[in-house]
Order: C-alpha cells, then sequence, then structure tokens
C-alpha cells in the first residue's frame, strides 16, 4: 500500500503540478505579446451571485471508514466593464471585462477606479482584441507561480522516487 502511496503522490501530483505550470507558463508568454492601447469605457455594471463550495474528506478504514461532507457559501461581487480599445493602428475594437472579488469593498473601489468616457491605459492581443488587461503588460506572477509548480514537482518527485529506493 506505501509503495502504491508513492507511486501516486511521486507520480500522479507532480504531473498536475506540471500542467498547472504550463497553463501559468502560457499566461506569462501571452502576456508578451500584448500591446499597449487605450480603452475608452463605456459602461460598467455590478452584480453578486452566490458560489457553493462542497468539500468530500474520507478517513478510517474498514468498518470505520467515514466520509465527511462539508458545504460553505460565500457571496461573490462582480463589476462587468465594457470598453472600446483603441488600437495603435487607429483600429478600434469593442472588448469586455469581468472583475470578479469576495469584497463589496474591491467592487466599489473597482467602479470608482473607472469613469465611464474615461480612456485608461491597457494592453491587448492583437490576435484577440476582444479583452483587455488594465493593470499592466507582464504577469510575472505567473512566471512565478509556474516556477514554483516545477520546482515542488521535481522536489516531489525526488522526495518519492528517494523513499521507493529506501525501502527495498
Amino acid at each position: 500500500m506505501r509503495s502504491c502511496t508513492s507511486v501516486l503522490f511521486g507520480c500522479l501530483f507532480p504531473i498536475v503540478l506540471l500542467v498547472i505550470a504550463a497553463f501559468t507558463f502560457m499566461d506569462f508568454f501571452t502576456s508578451l505579446s500584448d500591446v499597449e492601447g487605450k480603452c475608452i469605457v463605456s459602461s460598467k455594471n455590478t452584480s453578486t451571485y452566490m458560489r457553493t463550495h462542497t468539500t468530500t474528506h474520507t478517513s478510517g478504514s474498514g468498518s470505520h471508514l467515514r466520509t465527511y461532507t462539508t458545504h460553505s457559501t460565500e457571496r461573490r461581487y462582480v463589476v462587468d466593464l465594457s470598453y472600446n480599445i483603441q488600437a495603435s493602428n487607429g483600429q478600434g475594437y469593442p472588448g469586455h471585462s469581468k472583475f470578479d472579488s469576495s469584497s463589496s469593498t474591491e467592487q466599489q473601489d473597482t467602479m470608482n477606479k473607472y469613469t465611464i468616457g474615461q480612456a485608461y491605459q491597457c494592453w491587448y492581443n492583437p490576435a484577440h482584441p476582444s479583452t483587455a488587461d488594465f493593470d499592466g503588460k507582464i504577469h510575472y506572477s505567473s512566471l512565478i507561480i509556474a516556477g514554483a509548480c516545477v520546482l515542488a514537482s521535481v522536489f516531489v518527485f525526488i522526495i518519492a522516487l528517494f523513499s521507493t529506493f529506501q525501502r527495498r
């Protein structure tokens, strides 16, 4: 049973981490190809919704096996922002972004940050100019997360490999 756990933990977990790393690397490299433009806000709306989380945990074994389920609900706050992206070539593209938060204060701050009719610096992907990034051009946080996932997957794989050979 221990060997099976080591194999699952040592192989499956690093694979999951590497998949996460691949997606975050893609986000980073996509942000490198974004170009600067101006976004003119045309409308902004707020909404809320309830998000439900369900967590299941199993513990024990045999006749003492128990499954516990926990449900939690949280209110989410959304700002829908519509804008017109003004590209450097003079072309205009309609765009739309959603800002999702767990805080009504953050929602209000986002609403106050953008004024209808006002132009803001933004970055967009010329191949898909329907959304823009208002917070910065390069997503360094994605690179940090991807790097951490790669390092963690290598570390977990080495630990699992070492513990498998140590038992023999």
